[in-house]
C-alpha cells in the first residue's frame, strides 16, 4: 500500500503504513477529535495550549508503532494491528473540552470509546469489518486492560505508556512548561518484552524518573494549577445552571445537541459524536441571551476568559462557605481540594512501570528508584480553595 507521512513537530513525523490504520485515520469519529481541545480550557491560563485530541491520538499511534518495531514481538498480524489501532483510538470517547466533560457526564470517556468501536453504524466499526474484523475485539480488550498479552495493555495504559509519553511531550511544548520534556527515544530503545510483560532495562530508569516527576510537575503547574481549576468550574457551573433552568422550563432558546447532557442522561453513539467544543461554544454564546442573570454572568466569563475569584486558606474558605447560597453550590460557587503531594499523583496502577535490573530481576520502578519511591509520607499537603464562579 501507499505509505502516508504526516508532519509532526513533536515526534518528527508520523508514518501510516498499514491499510487498517489508514482507514481508521479517515473515520469521521476520529476526525471529530480535531474539534476537541486536548487540554480543555487550560488555554485560559496558558494561551498557546490549543492542540487537539486528534493529533495526540496520532502521536500515541506513532509511538506505539515505533515501540512495536523495536520490540519485534512474535504475534499475528491481527494482534499487531490491534495494538496500533488501540493507540490511535484510545481517546475516541472524549467529549467537549476533553476531561472537563466528565465533570458533568454520567459516563467516562473510556466507556464512550468502546461504545463507538462496537457500534455497527460507525466508520470505525466498518473499517475493522472491511479489513480485519478479528482485531476489533482485541482493541476493546486492550482498552479495558484485559488482553491476554499483558505487554499490549501496558503499551496503551500503564504507569509508563505511550499515551502519557505523548501527552507530556505535546502538552509541555504547547504550554511552554518544560517539565514534560523526556528522552523518549532512549526509553523506546531500552524497552523489552520479558515474561509477557513490558519492561525497561535498568539504564532507562532515569527516563522513567523524569517521566513520572514530569507528570507530577505538570499536574501541579498546569493541569491542577489553582487558576486552571477555577476556570474549569466555569464549565461545570454553566452546565449545572443550564440543567437546572431546563428542569424548571426557564430556558428561552433551544439547545438541540445538548438536550441529553442537560437532562443528565446517557447519549447514544450518534448523539455523542455530534457534540464537540464548537457546539458547546455556540450554546454558551446563545445562553448570554437568556433571561436568567446567573447564566448570563457565567457565560460572559467563559466566553471572555475571565478568571473566577479564588479564595485560599482554611479560615478564609470557611468564611467564604458561610456566605454562599448552599442551593447554588456547583452553579455559582465550588470548593476544591487540590492534592499537592507526589504520592497523590502516583495512584496504584493496574500495570506499574517495571525495570529489568542488570542481574535479570524484574522490579517496580517506584520501588527500585530512590527518586520516585512511592512509600507514602506521614503527612500529605492539600491545598484547599474556594471558587466564586460569579
Amino acid at each position: 500500500m501507499k505509505i502516508k507521512y504526516i508532519a509532526d513537530s513533536i515526534l518528527n513525523g508520523i508514518t501510516i503504513n498499514d491499510e487498517l490504520i489508514l482507514k481508521l485515520y479517515e473515520a469521521k469519529e476520529l476526525r471529530r477529535l480535531a474539534r476537541v481541545n486536548h487540554l480543555g480550557i487550560v488555554h485560559f491560563l496558558y494561551p498557546m495550549a490549543k492542540h487537539y485530541r486528534f493529533e495526540h491520538s496520532l502521536g500515541v499511534y506513532e509511538l506505539t508503532r515505533r515501540m512495536l518495531e523495536k520490540l519485534n514481538p512474535n504475534i499475528d498480524k491481527a494482534t499487531y494491528r490491534a495494538v496500533m489501532a488501540a493507540g490511535l483510538l484510545h481517546d475516541l470517547g472524549h467529549g467537549p473540552y476533553s476531561h472537563l466533560f466528565e465533570l458533568i457526564s454520567p459516563k467516562d470517556h473510556e466507556e464512550y470509546s468502546i461504545d463507538i468501536i462496537l457500534d455497527p453504524s460507525t466508520d470505525v466499526y466498518k473499517a475493522f469489518e472491511e479489513i480485519e474484523p478479528s482485531a476489533r475485539e482485541q482493541v476493546v480488550q486492550i482498552l479495558k486492560g484485559e488482553h491476554p498479552l499483558q505487554w499490549c495493555n501496558q503499551l496503551i495504559s500503564s504507569e509508563v505508556d505511550m499515551d502519557r509519553l505523548d501527552y507530556l511531550l505535546r502538552d509541555s511544548t504547547s504550554t511552554g512548561a518544560a517539565y514534560g520534556q523526556i528522552d523518549w527515544r532512549w526509553l523506546l530503545k531500552n524497552a523489552r518484552i520479558h515474561q509477557n510483560q513490558l519492561v525497561f532495562k535498568e539504564k532507562a530508569l532515569t527516563v522513567i524518573e523524569s517521566l513520572l516527576l514530569g507528570r507530577y510537575h505538570m499536574n501541579i503547574a498546569v493541569y491542577w494549577n489553582p487558576k486552571t481549576v477555577a476556570n474549569q468550574m466555569l464549565y461545570k457551573g454553566w452546565f449545572n445552571r443550564m440543567s437546572y433552568l431546563k428542569s424548571q422550563n426557564k430556558l428561552i432558546s433551544t439547545y438541540k445537541y445538548l438536550d441529553k447532557i442537560l437532562d443528565k442522561k446517557e447519549m447514544t453513539v450518534e448523539e455523542f459524536i455530534n457534540v464537540d467544543d464548537s457546539i458547546v461554544n455556540s450554546a454558551v454564546r446563545y445562553s448570554m441571551e437568556e433571561e436568567d442573570e446567573i447564566i448570563k454572568k457565567i457565560a460572559n466569563k467563559f466566553i471572555n476568559q475571565i478568571q473566577p475569584e479564588t479564595i485560599f486558606g482554611e479560615k478564609n474558605v470557611k468564611t467564604f462557605i458561610s456566605k454562599q447560597d448552599k442551593d447554588l453550590k456547583g452553579q455559582t460557587w465550588e470548593i476544591i481540594d487540590i492534592a499537592t503531594d507526589f504520592n497523590d499523583y502516583q495512584k496504584n496502577h493496574k500495570f506499574p512501570s517495571l525495570i529489568l535490573t542488570n542481574d535479570n530481576q524484574v522490579v517496580q520502578a517506584t520501588k527500585y528508584s530512590s527518586v520516585i519511591n512511592d512509600n507514602p509520607n506521614e503527612k500529605r499537603r492539600v491545598k484547599r480553595l474556594g471558587v466564586k464562579i460569579i
